[in-house]
C-alpha cells in the first residue's frame, strides 16, 4: 500500500490529503478468500478525515453473468412426464459457445429419448428458438430475482407448456452487468432505486470487455466523494463489491485497486465549525477560503 501527501491549500494550514492505493492482492486471503469483499488496515491511524475520495479504479470485467452463484446456468424441460435438467457450466459466454453448452445437454437427452431436442439464435432477429419432435414443457424459474438462463436467452415467461416450437420474444442479452457498485466503509451517497444498494462510494461503469480491465479516473464513474458531517477517526478500509442488486460480486480470485484519498483537518477554526455542523463541510471550507 502506496501512501504519499500533499496539501490542498500553499500555506499547509487548512487540509492535508493523504492517498493510498488499495490493492486487494495484499488482503489477508485466509481471512477474504475472494477480493469481492475485504478488509485492510491503513498504515497509519488517520484524525480528523474530512472526506474520502475515490478516484481512480482498475477493475478487471471477469464475474460471471452465468452462474450457479445467481443460478442462471439451468433450466428444466420435460418430455413424457420426466424432467430433465439442462445445467452448463458457470462462465462468460458468446452466442456460438453458449449453443454448443446447451447443445451438448441436449444431446444427452436425445441420446435417451426420441424428443430430438435443438435449439438455435436467429442471426437476423437474434431470437432463440428451441424446437422439438415430440411435445415438450419448458420451466425457466430459477426462483430468485437474478435473470435466468431463459432470459438470457430472451423468453420472457417463466414456464412453456406442451408445443414442439418455443421462439423467445426478446433478443439474446449474454452481456453481462453495465455497472457495479463500490462500497467503502458504508460511506457515500449513491443509492439504488430499484434494488437494496444504499448509501455507496461510487457507481463504476464497466465499458470494458469480458477478461480485460476497466482503467477509470476521476471522471469515469458517477461520484466518488464523500464529506462527513462530523470528522472522523480511520484506520481500516473495508471494501465491498456490489452487483445491481447490492449483492457481494465473486470476483473469480481476480484482484482488483483503486486509489483513495483522505482529506485531515489541520486548521482549528475549520475543525470545529465542522464538528459543529455550523456550515457542513463545504461551507465550512469555502467560509474559511473567503476569509
Amino acid at each position: 500500500m502506496n501512501t504519499s501527501k500533499k496539501f490542498q491549500k500553499k500555506d499547509n494550514t487548512y487540509i492535508q490529503e493523504y492517498i493510498f492505493n488499495i490493492d486487494s492482492s495484499f488482503r489477508d486471503k485466509d481471512e477474504w478468500e475472494d477480493p469481492g469483499e475485504f478488509s485492510v488496515p491503513l498504515p497509519f491511524k488517520l484524525k480528523n478525515v474530512s472526506y474520502v475520495e475515490l478516484t481512480s479504479i482498475e477493475f478487471p470485467n471477469t464475474f460471471y453473468q452465468i452462474s450457479t452463484d445467481r443460478e442462471s446456468n439451468y433450466f428444466k424441460i420435460t418430455h413424457n412426464s420426466i424432467v430433465h435438467r439442462i445445467e452448463i457450466p458457470s462462465g462468460n459466454y458468446d452466442s456460438t459457445s453458449l449453443l454448443t453448452s446447451i447443445t451438448d445437454q441436449f444431446t444427452i437427452i436425445n441420446d435417451a429419448t426420441t424428443a430430438n431436442i435443438s435449439i438455435s439464435i436467429d442471426s437476423i432477429t437474434g431470437k432463440t428458438t428451441i424446437t422439438s419432435d415430440e411435445n415438450i414443457s419448458l420451466n425457466f424459474n430459477n426462483g430468485n430475482t437474478y435473470k435466468s438462463l431463459g432470459c438470457i436467452l430472451g423468453y420472457s415467461e417463466d414456464s412453456y407448456d406442451n408445443a414442439t416450437s418455443f421462439i423467445g420474444t426478446k433478443v439474446v442479452s449474454i452481456f453481462s452487468d453495465n455497472y457495479i457498485f463500490i462500497d467503502i466503509n458504508g460511506y457515500g451517497s449513491v443509492s439504488s432505486a430499484n434494488s437494496n444498494v444504499r448509501n455507496t462510494m461510487a457507481k463504476v461503469v464497466l465499458t470494458s470487455n469480458k477478461y480485460t480491465i476497466a482503467f477509470d479516473g476521476r471522471n469515469e464513474f458517477v461520484t466518488k466523494i464523500h464529506y462527513f458531517h462530523k470528522l472522523r477517526n480511520i484506520i481500516n478500509i473495508k471494501v465491498k463489491v456490489l452487483d445491481y442488486l447490492g449483492n457481494v460480486i465473486n470476483m473469480e480470485g481476480c484482484d482488483f485497486s483503486f486509489t483513495l484519498e483522505l482529506g485531515v483537518v489541520l486548521d482549528p477554526q475549520l475543525y470545529q465549525e465542522i464538528n459543529n455542523n455550523e456550515f457542513g463541510y463545504r461551507g465550512s471550507y469555502n467560509n474559511m477560503m473567503m476569509q
